[in-house]
């Protein structure tokens, strides 16, 4: 009786440890997934800006950047990184005014930032106190903080955006494979509320 006891308890036990080491693998394995199979915005002219973030678990590390690659006629014109972290990543992309450059809400943590890109225009080095200094880490165009009518075009897009297109241009703010966690619309704007606007 005291084997069979033992033996039952010992196929228990490692039932339990594979039950429990598969849910780890399988977990490991759903956080490594990509974000987003399409995070983009698209202009009147009919380019596209496409944003490739990487999951919640990589940025964990640091050197992780989020992409976002301009395309026209459906192929690729350039791409820009930014820094991406747990605390600091990209949140929203939309056309600017113009539908030329692009707008770009990145979350630095302790403030929110709003980042143009401009295909016209040709990159140029940063001030040495500019915040996109820690922000940009590679354009091979012309990147400067919004201005205070970009932030205007930026808001009424916030604001009147459909709630499915606001997805499609949103990057999850928490994504483990197939789960994603989005800042809500009125969390946003209650966040910009108390935000300090940075310019050049």
């Amino acid at each position: 009786m005291g084997t069979t006891s033992q033996y039952a308890m010992k196929r228990s036990r490692n039932w339990t440890i594979g039950v429990i080491t598969g849910v780890i693998i399988l977990v490991l394995i759903v956080a490594v997934l990509p974000v987003s199979p399409v995070i983009d915005a698209h202009f009147k002219s009919g380019d596209v800006a496409k944003i490739s973030p990487e999951s919640s678990l990589k940025a964990l590390r640091a050197g992780v950047t989020a992409k976002i690659t301009y395309y026209r006629g459906g192929r690729p014109l350039a791409t820009v990184t930014l820094w991406q972290d747990f605390f600091h990543q990209p949140l929203i992309i939309v056309p600017a005014a113009d539908d030329r450059a692009i707008l770009c809400l990145y979350d630095s943590d302790t403030s929110l930032d709003l980042v143009k890109i401009d295909p016209a225009n040709p990159f140029t080095a940063f001030s040495s106190n500019s915040a996109l200094s820690s922000i940009v880490c590679a354009s091979p165009w012309s990147v400067s903080l919004g201005t205070t009518n970009d932030w205007d075009h930026f808001m009424s897009c916030l604001r009147k955006m459909p709630a499915k297109d606001l997805r499609q241009c949103s990057v999850p703010t928490l994504a483990f494979g197939p789960f994603r966690k989005y800042a809500s619309r009125d969390a946003l704007l209650d966040r910009l509320e108390m935000n300090t606007i940075r310019t050049e």
